[in-house]
């Protein structure tokens, strides 16, 4: 009888210990508890401490925390991730794309009528804490110019957040878990003062060569709501290449890309396994508070988190589902509405894949 009771308390220690390592360390709401609870059960094999072979690689789309450009109207005055912080803090690499610099003087150097320049407040810095890697190479680094850039290098450094992107930065490299993580991060050509399509490969080989595991950010793909679809074809944005995402996304692979997360059109689009190896083709809008359209698909993004071994590939994933509230702030969405619409995504641009998603947002490969 005794043994008998002594197993009982095993198990419940061992299922609660999992069940924490999911929610996340804080977990602020009954909300988010429920949310999570089917996902957990009959995966408890997935959400377990990993093993010394895998680790978890977690990736989010856009972010931008506000801006005090044109007017201080646009900054929320508070941390607009601090609904989603379990999410951020339960992977090994966190991963994530900055629309705009970190700086608090200065005017745009932009000469436009009808565009966006985001310049948000030093302090803010600090509610990146929880990313190991940003992604840099896009249409909003270099808004404020020089002083933008070396604004937002200097912050990063001073905080120890990892970055790549930049003229002068095309891959920054992590150990962790005694492995080599390499990350770099690629934009349209039409941009000034960033890391181009075209460095990709030679970036990337080169990378391979001095890490285990190579994840790589690509802002591409036109924009809207019409841009939802995977057009495997060169795809353009007020008359600007946005380069062919299923193209570089397979080119990297092909190098020694072993992670592959994309974002820019502003809305989620599928998911993919080439080589075993995993791609987000388009991650939305994470955290974009206040001049961002946030209505109906533009409100609804993934954080994508995905297990892989020590030579890159794809063991298996979860998606958690995030909707924008109040001008653009990341809460958990218990409808799972952009699991749905990846699913749905997925079964009419790539129907070969080999990936499997679940309802709950369980990604499996096929046999």
């Amino acid at each position: 009888m005794k043994k008998m009771l002594l197993l009982v308390l095993v198990l419940l220690v061992s299922f609660n210990g999992s069940y924490s390592s999911y929610i996340g360390r804080d977990s602020k709401s009954k909300e988010e508890l429920v949310v999570t609870t089917n996902s957990i059960i009959g995966t408890a094999s997935l959400l377990n401490k990993n093993t010394i072979d895998t680790v978890s690689i977690l990736g989010v789309g856009d972010i931008m925390l506000g801006s005090s450009y044109p007017s201080i109207s646009y900054l929320p005055n508070q941390n607009i991730l601090s609904n989603v912080e379990d999410i951020l803090r339960n992977a090994d690499i966190v991963c994530g794309n900055y629309e705009g610099t970190f700086l608090d003087k200065g005017t745009t150097t932009k000469n436009c009528s009808e565009c966006f320049a985001f310049k948000t407040p030093t302090t803010y810095t600090q509610y990146l804490k929880d990313f190991t890697f940003i992604g840099l190479a896009n249409n909003h680094s270099n808004d404020f110019g020089e002083a933008g850039k070396l604004s937002t290098i200097k912050l990063f450094n001073q905080n120890g957040i990892k970055f790549a992107g930049l003229n002068g930065y095309p891959y920054t490299i992590l150990e962790k878990n005694g492995l080599k993580f390499g990350f770099c991060a690629f934009g349209p050509d039409d941009y000034t003062g960033i890391e181009h399509f075209n460095d990709a490969p030679i970036i990337i080989k080169e990378l391979k060569k001095k890490c285990d595991i190579v994840i790589v950010n690509f802002h591409t793909g036109a924009e809207g709501q019409n841009a939802q679809h995977i057009t495997r074809k060169v795809e353009y944005f007020l008359g600007e290449n946005r380069g062919n995402p299923y193209r570089l996304a397979r080119e990297a692979i092909d190098a020694g890309a072993d992670v592959v997360f994309m974002e820019g059109p502003h809305v989620t689009r599928a998911i993919d396994l080439y080589k075993n190896r995993f791609i987000a083709y388009s991650l939305g809008d994470f955290a974009t508070y206040g001049q961002f359209n946030i209505s109906g698909v533009y409100g609804i993004a993934p954080a994508i988190k995905v297990f892989v071994n020590s030579k890159g590939e794809f063991q298996k994933g979860i998606i958690y589902p995030i909707k924008l509230i109040n001008r653009g702030i990341p809460v958990i969405d218990k409808s799972n509405a952009v699991i749905k619409k990846i699913i749905e995504l997925k079964k009419a641009d790539i129907p070969e894949s080999k990936l499997i998603i679940k309802d709950d947002g369980i990604i499996e490969k096929s046999n």
